[in-house]
């Protein structure tokens, strides 16, 4: 936690922490920019098994990259001089945004002979830029990732490209979604529009703003679905089959009124 002392009957804030924050955040256009090639050159020399990304994926990431980039260019950002206020970039399943964003002081956490902040607590104030990937077809993403399109049908109907988009009667993918991890990958949904979303077999999905799914550590066959409706303090876990996660996956992701809660925020020591 962050250590306050008494000076000469004045209340100070530990000047690490404050000292961490300023080098390591992002409070102008040119520290996001910095930080962007940084992001780029790290996943396009490092080896893929670090980030779990496939080749085809670095190329669509770095595409995007290049593309916010451009954008970010354009825009008056003025230099954020308030302490805990600061400039964040999220990588989103179909994009990428760049947010203002207010750190919760109190809830700043360093470890004792730590130099890094360790967690903390912050609220988006105002998301600034939003940059959209391209959007392919079954086809077009089977070619990026060299699969046949039979397994990327096959993929969808398994609930494993979590942010494929129904287009009618066709799907749309976007062009940064990874190639499905052999392994399970657990998942936050958060439901948009819960009143109008009707999954016969699962109808408490209905009532509810927010599921979280993951596979059982030591009973692999077993996965464990989480309801949540945060305004009622609702939470009900039930547990469900290989088979009965797909099927649930596959409809929610086909209704078109839930997206993933899977933000990735990076900020790499620029300073």
């Amino acid at each position: 936690m962050i250590y306050n002392k008494i000076i000469g009957g004045k209340l100070y804030m530990d000047e690490k922490i404050v000292d961490i924050f300023k080098r390591d955040y992002l409070f102008t256009k040119e520290d996001i920019l910095k930080s962007l090639d940084l992001y780029m050159e790290n996943i396009e020399y490092n080896d893929d098994e670090d980030y779990g990304y496939t080749d085809a994926m670095v190329k669509k990431q770095i595409e995007l990259c290049n593309k916010f980039k451009k954008e970010l260019k354009k825009c008056k950002l003025p230099i954020l001089t308030e302490l805990w206020w600061y400039y964040n970039y999220s990588f989103t399943g179909d994009g990428v945004e760049l947010n203002l964003c207010a750190a919760d002081e109190d809830s700043i956490e360093i470890n004792d002979g730590d130099d890094y902040i360790g967690s903390m607590s912050y609220i988006i104030e105002h998301k600034l830029l939003d940059i959209k990937c391209e959007l392919v077809t079954i086809e077009q993403y089977a070619e990026i990732q060299e699969v046949s399109p039979n397994t990327v049908k096959q993929w969808i109907k398994r609930g494993r490209l979590r942010n494929a988009k129904k287009n009618g009667e066709d799907w749309l993918i976007p062009s940064i979604e990874n190639k499905p991890s052999r392994e399970y990958e657990s998942v936050d949904y958060l439901i948009e529009d819960s009143t109008s979303l009707n999954i016969q077999e699962f109808p408490l999905v209905s009532m509810c703003d927010s599921i979280w799914i993951y596979q059982d550590k030591e009973d692999k066959s077993k996965f464990i679905c989480i309801l949540m409706k945060w305004e009622s303090h609702f939470r009900q876990e039930l547990i469900l089959t290989k088979k009965e996660v797909e099927q649930l996956e596959y409809a929610l992701i086909s209704s078109g009124k839930v997206k993933t809660d899977d933000k990735v925020q990076f900020i790499p020591h620029i300073r």
